[in-house]
């Protein structure tokens, strides 16, 4: 029987990792390989860990828990990927539930399809109770991923030799999976997209409000750095990828403005106009800015509309 490897990495989520673990143990799919990686928690979450892989280790459900010391998602992500001796593998973050039937349906979806990816939407619960469905593209366009994001962690699942293959998660500090994703699509896998949508991603007060972009700009800052150089060295890319990731940064321009950071928006929003390949036109690039800086929603969806083709 082949085996599903899941890898959850966690800091200091002693509040949530019971609710996460809860709903692993609760998968339809058996066996399961779950390796838990410890990355510097203070709190009580590697105990929490500890007790359950003594409540719920079994003959199908193979538990192992190990540490990375260097923070990061993706670096403890990449530790867990060692472990991982699955056939398919998927990360889960440990504030978040998996639905009962995960597994099972990706594993029939890569049986029948014999894909290198499956993925999947997912629901989105607010602190106020609010459940919604989160809106995904399903293609395989690396510019909708540039825009998007429609790749996202608890929505990846992989094939574990290919992902390997591939060299697992690029160690930026943030938006690693929207980066992962992308590498993803540079790659022209075999893609299968689910139709329904899985998972409750808990979404907490501090990454719906306050001065989240400003906060973490210079880590988005190296993350883009990062994503043009991958885009620019890429052989398959071409004017609409990269006039997607001028758009994106304009956005985010956009929205460091709108938080308060008018001196960085203004540089960003700058230095992404004035590049010399011109994939975006001005005008395009100043009616996003100032859309989203207004405080506009869905910029990302005009600007799929106005790429050129």
């Amino acid at each position: 029987m082949k085996t599903f490897s899941i890898v959850i990495p966690y800091y200091n989520r002693a509040q949530t990792l019971p609710r996460t673990l809860s709903s692993i143990a609760a998968q339809t799919f058996r066996p399961i390989q779950l390796i838990l990686v410890d990355n510097g928690s203070t709190d009580q979450s590697y105990k929490i860990c500890q007790e359950f892989k003594e409540k719920h280790q079994s003959c199908d459900l193979t538990i192992i828990t190990t540490n990375e010391s260097l923070q990061g998602a993706a670096t403890a992500r990449n530790t867990g990927l060692q472990r991982v001796t699955g056939e398919w593998v998927v990360f889960f973050d440990s504030d978040d539930e998996m639905s009962p039937t995960f597994l099972s349906d990706v594993q029939e979806a890569f049986e029948r399809t014999k894909a290198n990816v499956v993925a999947t939407s997912t629901y989105m619960i607010f602190p106020n109770g609010k459940k919604k469905k989160r809106v995904v593209y399903h293609t395989k366009s690396v510019a909708d991923q540039i825009l998007t994001g429609m790749l996202a962690t608890q929505g990846m699942c992989f094939q574990t030799e290919y992902l390997k293959k591939l060299g697992g998660w690029h160690p930026v500090p943030i938006w690693n999976d929207w980066l992962l994703g992308i590498n993803l699509l540079l790659d022209n896998p075999k893609l299968t997209w689910l139709p329904q949508s899985y998972h409750y991603i808990h979404q907490h007060p501090n990454s719906i409000t306050g001065r989240s972009f400003s906060e973490n700009y210079e880590k988005l800052k190296y993350t883009l750095s990062e994503t043009e150089k991958i885009l620019t060295e890429a052989p398959n890319i071409g004017k609409r990828e990269m006039a997607a990731f001028t758009a994106r940064k304009v956005i985010l321009a956009g929205q460091l403005y709108r938080e308060g950071n008018f001196k960085i928006a203004r540089q960003l929003f700058l230095e992404s106009i004035m590049n010399k390949r011109k994939e975006l036109k001005g005008i395009i690039c100043r009616f996003l800015f100032t859309y989203t800086r207004l405080g506009g929603r869905g910029a990302w969806w005009l600007a799929r509309l106005l790429l050129p083709q």
